[in-house]
């Protein structure tokens, strides 16, 4: 997760990040993370960017309320007290080498908001999807970004739970990759 731009007003979001990592062709799930445990992040996982303490496990949203989308438990960024800098989650490592030519996926869920600040100043602020070879958004390759609010793009109806999948450049089918939100 980045802090796109420095954002006093929100308190909170939150996403569930399934990491349904797939191959295109074959559609075998390779790794799966609820955020259910209360041990965060979890094994493998690690927090990165310089500021590691605003990204936690929840069993409820706050700032939106809302529950998680399944489960116990989801992840939440809390960008109300991050007023500069990045902070970063970041996946175990990932091996699709034995992938060849497919493509692997990730998918997720993600809480859209519609309730407030919802002007163009928080266009910026929500979920963006990175994938390197390394556990570092330094040389990352953004898959894509998904605003908080829900009239921006990708934009939805209404509030709630929306679920989103990118696929992988295949230069990436090597034994070292790495999510990063």
């Amino acid at each position: 997760m980045k802090n796109c731009i420095p954002c006093p007003f929100i308190r909170y979001y939150a996403v569930i990040i399934s990491l349904i990592c797939s191959s295109y062709i074959s559609a075998q799930t390779l790794h799966t993370e609820s955020f259910d445990n209360a041990t965060f992040p979890p094994a493998g996982w690690q927090q990165g960017g310089g500021n590691t303490g605003y990204v936690n496990q929840v069993t409820a949203g706050n700032n939106p309320a809302q529950s998680p989308h399944s489960g116990a438990g989801e992840v939440e960024f809390n960008s109300y007290n991050l007023t500069s800098g990045t902070t970063l989650l970041i996946s175990p490592v990932i091996d699709w080498s034995n992938l060849g030519t497919d493509s692997a996926a990730i998918s997720f869920w993600f809480y859209r908001d519609g309730t407030s600040y919802l002007d163009s100043g928080f266009a910026n602020e929500g979920v963006q999807l990175l994938v390197n070879t390394s556990p570092t958004d330094a040389g990352a390759v953004q898959l894509g970004f998904v605003s908080r609010v829900d009239t921006f793009s990708p934009a939805v109806n209404s509030t709630g739970w929306y679920q989103y999948t990118y696929y992988v450049p295949t230069s990436f089918n090597t034994s070292s990759n790495y999510f990063i939100l």
